[in-house]
């Protein structure tokens, strides 16, 4: 995205629209757009809501469709079909966690995670899932006033957890 603001539009937005190489393992679902991990998620929103003018209509098109799906019901530990229960809690995916997102709860991933659903439920109109992430924000925003970072209050993970709060700002309607 870096090199898009730079100036390099055509190598920039072909590689942001590469198909996902975990497409048809863990993203079946979402048209093959990767909203599990939550590093992930974050890029992804400002793909589609910064550069989203820029990308392919049928791209951008996935894109959405993929969020309405993954937002029609909250997709934390929403049954997942890769899951295997005899690899549970052995690894951070699908296969390990049975859930459609990223569900490790350190205060940056968190972050990342409630400010990426709920954007997304809000473009895609789920309305359900957008309130229930509403909540959840207000909670973590009064918690984080009121208590502090929990990550040791570490400035590389305040970055972290205050980076999805500004996207949420910028592109929250």
């Amino acid at each position: 995205m870096l090199t898009r603001l730079i100036g390099h539009k055509e190598s920039t937005m072909k590689g942001l629209q590469a198909e996902d190489n975990q497409a048809g393992q863990f993203h079946k679902h979402t048209k093959g757009i990767d909203y599990y991990a939550s590093f992930t998620i974050k890029h992804q929103m400002h793909k589609y809501f910064w550069f989203g003018e820029e990308l392919a209509p049928e791209y951008r098109q996935r894109m959405f469709d993929g969020a309405k799906a993954w937002t029609e019901k909250d997709p934390l530990r929403r049954p997942h079909y890769a899951f295997v229960p005899e690899r549970r809690n052995q690894g951070w995916d699908p296969i390990a966690r049975n859930s459609w997102v990223d569900v490790r709860t350190t205060d940056n991933l968190q972050a990342m995670r409630e400010t990426s659903v709920y954007l997304t439920a809000e473009e895609t109109g789920n309305e359900e899932t957008r309130l229930n992430y509403l909540n959840r924000l207000h909670k973590f925003v009064q918690s984080l006033y009121r208590t502090g970072n929990g990550e040791w209050d570490s400035h590389n993970y305040l970055g972290h957890t205050l980076t999805p709060y500004h996207t949420l700002y910028d592109f929250a309607k």
